[in-house]
């Protein structure tokens, strides 16, 4: 498992900038694919929340869905998190460019 969550800046090979291959694009093409995930689990909820109406076992049933709606809430966080860190490296490099063009 990974590291606990705190608020200490990330520093060295933990930051997402540093990590080779990192780009932009690779954390938005992460993201929508986590998006695919929650949208599909979604959509097994809708279903399972439709079909749970007629099952015997009602607390089978709302366990499920709780575990669903985790499922696919877990995974909204993690698109948000990808498009919040390409967001920062793209920050990042426009930055850099700006002083770039500033000191030449």
């Amino acid at each position: 498992m990974g590291k606990p969550y705190s608020n200490a800046p990330l520093k060295g090979a933990d930051h997402v900038a540093s990590r080779p291959g990192r780009t932009p694009q690779s954390h938005y093409a992460a993201a929508r694919s986590a998006e695919d995930v929650a949208r599909g689990l979604s959509l097994r909820f809708t279903v399972r929340s439709f079909t749970g109406r007629f099952a015997d076992d009602v607390d089978a049933v709302a366990v499920e869905r709780a575990e669903l709606k985790a499922a696919r809430d877990s995974y909204s966080l993690l698109a948000a998190a990808h498009r919040s860190a390409a967001r920062r490296m793209e920050r990042v490099q426009r930055l850099r460019s700006l002083v770039r063009r500033a000191v030449a």
